[in-house]
């Protein structure tokens, strides 16, 4: 079983795009020594992004000590998200099948409520008609679909799984509690972190009395507003755009269907996830959900979440399309800015940096949290053999964080480019250039090696790092957009 270390007080760290309020230091000797602990690995921030570092770094390196330090851990007795069929909550993920490989791997899927998981298999991306393109838009259809019966495996039943985020987080933390060589630790905040030869010493705040952690690794996981990076003095390059998103949670009149799709308007992209339907629940409570997902300015996406639920259910109906299913109600709704970034470096000394903390992107593709992952797969795979060698392990470790950047630092660069190529390109009215885009869409659909090669891409095919395979393995209801979940909506 995990040690499970109650300092008191929560360890407050903001996963929203804001900038740390720096601390002031700490001296040395106002530590209490009496509760120095020393680790292999402390993990900053429980998230699902660190709980999966700090797991899996745990279960490949077994001689190895893990510390995860997070804010307030979630309630492992509270069931009623997994034992029942209440309403998803607004914070849901798209996994795909890299990802769902590397959390099959840690063994999560067994702890997950298999009826609350909703494997998709097609992803479409289109583009609004436009009325002064009425005689080209008549011959080019304008979208593309992207089907699992495009890739040539057979064996691959889905493109992804949509998964609430709490749902996510809870199993990895009921694995964590079972961990023998993780301890589980609560504490206010990070006051400081020291680099040393030998390793980083962090000084938590625990209930007004400073409790020292030393570590040979540090990790930042603690968001994108990540005190570990400012402390660690690793530089950050971030950038805003010019819309924000609302996310509608509702609750369907039909089935929800296994195609996620995205439509894209002159004032921004609207977004429909399919979440788990009735299938499985009782004949009395039968009802299907999904998450909706609205871009556009800052000022119209305000007077969105001041509308009372009946009111906001008119315009959805006004401005998503026609083929979104009946909607029987809303049951929430959370707003939260388009926010990117991307460190200079991922790692300084004994200190590095995974998920939000290092990266943020829009969120358009869904990409983010599945970045995050792909994080943990590579670091877990790169640092366990140098964490216990003698010598020069000092050394040793740095050239595994270098490696572990090499590895990701190129992909997720590639990834946040990609994203707003396409964001951009679909962000202006200009007649010819929205001819060009309804083009391309339509040739894409059409273009089965170049959509196979795309898919192959957006699902992880390409990247594994050795995980045991995904999508064939899949025995039960297991995308494209999402709301990841280190981005920290605004509740309305």
């Amino acid at each position: 079983m995990a040690a499970v270390v109650d300092f008191g007080c929560c360890f407050a760290y903001n996963r929203a795009m804001t900038t740390p309020v720096e601390k002031p230091a700490i001296s040395p000797a106002h530590v209490v020594e009496s509760t120095l602990l020393h680790c292999d690995v402390l993990v900053i921030g429980g998230g699902i992004t660190g709980a999966s570092t700090a797991l899996a770094i745990a279960r490949s390196c077994p001689a190895a000590h893990i510390v995860l330090v997070e804010a307030s851990k979630p309630d492992l007795a509270a069931s009623q998200l997994e034992s029942d069929f209440s309403p998803p909550g607004l914070r849901v993920s798209a996994l795909n099948l890299q990802s769902e490989r590397f959390l099959r791997g840690l063994d999560v899927w067994s702890e997950l409520d298999a009826h609350r998981l909703k494997p998709y298999t097609a992803l479409q991306v289109s583009e609004n008609p436009d009325a002064s393109l009425k005689s080209a838009t008549a011959v080019i259809g304008g979208e593309t679909t992207f089907s699992v019966d495009d890739l040539t495996d057979s064996a691959i039943t889905h493109l992804g799984t949509i998964i609430e985020n709490d749902l996510l987080q809870r199993g990895l933390w009921k694995l964590m509690t079972r961990q023998p060589n993780l301890t589980l630790m609560q504490a206010e905040l990070l006051d400081l972190v020291q680099q040393q030869p030998q390793g980083v010493t962090a000084h938590l705040n625990a209930a007004g009395q400073v409790r020292a952690v030393k570590a040979r690794l540090l990790i930042g996981a603690d968001g994108a507003g990540s005190s570990v990076r400012v402390k660690a003095g690793i530089r950050q390059m971030a950038e805003g755009y010019e819309q924000k998103a609302l996310v509608i949670g509702v609750e369907l009149a039909e089935r929800a269907g296994a195609m996620t799709w995205q439509l894209f308007r002159p004032a921004g992209p609207v977004a429909y996830l399919p979440l788990f339907d009735c299938e499985g629940a009782p004949a009395d409570h039968c009802a299907a959900y999904a998450s909706l997902v609205w871009y556009d300015s800052p000022t119209r996406i305000q007077a969105l979440t001041q509308l009372d639920m009946e009111t906001l259910l008119e315009q959805v109906l006004q401005n998503f399309p026609d083929k979104l299913p009946r909607i029987r109600r809303i049951y929430g709704r959370a707003a939260f800015p388009l926010v990117k970034s991307h460190c200079t470096s991922y790692s300084r000394g004994s200190v590095v940096l995974v998920g939000d903390a290092a990266h943020t992107v829009n969120p358009l593709a869904g990409q983010g949290l599945n970045m995050g992952l792909q994080d943990a797969e590579a670091l877990s795979a790169t640092v366990c053999s140098k964490l216990l060698a003698s010598g020069a392990c000092a050394d040793g470790l740095e050239q595994a964080l270098r490696s572990y950047e090499r590895q990701r630092k190129p992909q997720n660069l590639l990834m946040t480019a990609t994203v707003d190529a396409f964001y951009y390109a679909f962000s202006n009215d200009i007649a010819p250039l929205k001819l060009l885009r309804r083009l391309g869409l339509s040739i894409a659909d059409k273009a089965g090696p170049l959509k196979r090669r795309v898919l192959t891409h957006a699902l992880g095919l390409d990247q594994a790092t050795g995980s045991r395979e995904a999508g064939s393995q899949s025995t039960q209801p297991t995308p494209s957009h999402a709301v990841n979940g280190a981005t920290e909506s605004e509740q309305v």
